[in-house]
């Protein structure tokens, strides 16, 4: 059996004819090693011209299928959806937007013959060494190839669930680690990420083709750091989670005062909140009794920017402000030397909590 015959891939799109293109055109190309294999485009009920899009390179592979919702169901469902149509051995979910580099897709192939649950195939954020950095690294969706075997009822329930909040298929990966399932990691990056804000509307692809002012309020105004803490929580290792939480490289950690700041409703605050230990649930209230007393006298503001130089991610830069009675002192920004700071966390190497072959 060929990995062709062991792999699903699917692409999860809606409205973006120009970057489906772009993908399909990578992919069918002819040192692509994955021109022949069986693709499923997953269309949200796009309005554009997807459907003349998928047709011309149906010419070029016969086992390219199209499916097209009735509705868009959101994003993360039809993510959901990819994973519960998936019927071979291995699962590879794609968005519409991403570039790829196969140079080294012979270690996939490798990993997929030992057997391995999932395969890395992306390597932003160094996640080689921290664990936190390792989680931030599985919330890309294409940079991930999964095992099916995994995916049972109760998983494709929490995706369901987590569809909402923008992290769908962390519900796998949360169960993977807490049973210390095989994690391949790829030595370079097959899979590089795009810009997920749409080209057209300059709207961030959650929530497109969505009525505004018909769409639930919660559902509207869910932030990042709230998704991201009730994902994560599915994790049982309560060390693991908070300090996954209160590491997170790209941007500050959840329980911080400037992501607190960031958020639209209590409700965000509250995901946050009920994902922290004990500790960190008091430290986070007392920071809280803070923000509305001598935060405006005397703070400092950690600015966290992550550069995106298309198709390539990315610098990381860090900015202080310091604010002293009403006056603000900037900081010029700095480069973060990211492997110096994550070899300060070592006690917290991935390898420790999952079961990794190199």
């Amino acid at each position: 059996m060929t990995i062709k015959d062991k792999l699903d891939i699917f692409i999860v799109t809606y409205n973006r004819e120009e970057n489906l293109d772009t993908t399909l055109k990578q992919l069918m190309a002819e040192n692509s090693p994955v021109r022949d294999f069986d693709i499923h485009i997953l269309d949200n009920n796009s309005t554009d011209n997807t459907y003349n899009i998928v047709k011309k390179y149906q010419t070029i592979n016969q086992n390219i299928k199209y499916e097209k919702n009735v509705y868009n169901i959101g994003l993360g469902f039809n993510i959901a959806k990819a994973f519960y149509l998936a019927k071979k051995e291995y699962v590879w979910v794609l968005a519409d937007n991403d570039y790829f580099d196969f140079d080294n897709w012979n270690e996939v192939e490798y990993a997929i013959k030992k057997s391995n649950d999932v395969i890395i195939i992306s390597n932003f954020n160094c996640p080689e060494t921290d664990i936190a950095q390792f989680i931030i690294q599985c919330t890309f969706l294409p940079g991930r190839i999964f095992k099916t075997s995994n995916i049972t009822d109760t998983v494709i329930g929490s995706m369901l669930f987590n569809a909402a909040y923008m992290f769908t298929d962390i519900a796998l990966i949360a169960k993977l680690i807490n049973n210390k399932k095989k994690f391949y990691l790829c030595s370079k990056a097959i899979c590089l990420i795009g810009n997920n804000i749409d080209k057209k509307t300059k709207v961030h692809y959650y929530h497109r083709g969505f009525t505004d002012d018909e769409i639930h309020p919660m559902l509207k105004n869910i932030s990042w750091d709230a998704g991201f803490a009730n994902s994560i929580h599915q994790i049982k290792d309560k060390k693991i989670r908070n300090y996954i939480l209160k590491n997170r490289l790209h941007t500050a950690p959840v329980n911080s005062i400037s992501v607190y700041n960031n958020q639209k409703n209590l409700y965000n605050v509250l995901c946050i909140f009920n994902a922290l230990s004990t500790v960190d649930k008091f430290i986070y209230l007392l920071k809280i009794l803070y923000r509305y007393s001598f935060y405006y006298l005397f703070k400092i503001e950690v600015l966290y920017s992550r550069q995106h130089n298309f198709p390539y991610a990315s610098d990381h830069y860090t900015k202080k402000i310091i604010h002293l009675f009403g006056f603000k002192i900037k900081l010029k920004w700095h480069k973060v030397d990211i492997e110096k700071y994550i070899k300060k966390r070592k006690k917290y190497n991935y390898k420790n909590f999952v079961n990794c072959i190199d």
